[in-house]
């Protein structure tokens, strides 16, 4: 998984998905290393298998929450 400060990108077994930050409407954590992200209308999981599920939870909340107050938009972000 890679972030930026306009894209999540995520690179599995089965291929590569690219997102848009702007697009994202929810982030929230599964399990402890699951990584759930709303992306328009559609949910998404990502298993980050060794990876800190909270880190990856504070880092893309943090900046999609920024991208959205500048916006004008709001974004659900759990908070655990």
């Amino acid at each position: 998984m890679l972030l930026t400060e306009r894209r999540l990108l995520w690179r599995g077994e089965r291929g590569a998905l690219d997102f848009d930050l702007a697009t994202i409407r929810g982030v929230s954590l599964w399990l402890v290393n699951t990584l759930g992200v709303i992306y328009g209308s559609a949910p998404y999981r990502f298993t980050l298998g060794s990876e800190n599920g909270f880190k990856w939870l504070t880092h893309v909340g943090q900046i999609t929450k920024a991208q959205a107050e500048r916006e004008g938009r709001t974004i659900t972000v759990s908070t655990f």
